[in-house]
């Protein structure tokens, strides 16, 4: 079992996909 929470590891898969110069946008919370 891995002691990963689901939001640490949708941060880890969604910076696989950020590139050098990439310009994000990151919110904290949904409206």
């Amino acid at each position: 079992m891995s002691s990963y929470t689901p939001q640490e590891l949708m941060v880890a898969v969604a910076s696989r996909e950020i590139r050098d110069g990439d310009l994000v946008f990151v919110g904290m919370r949904l409206p």
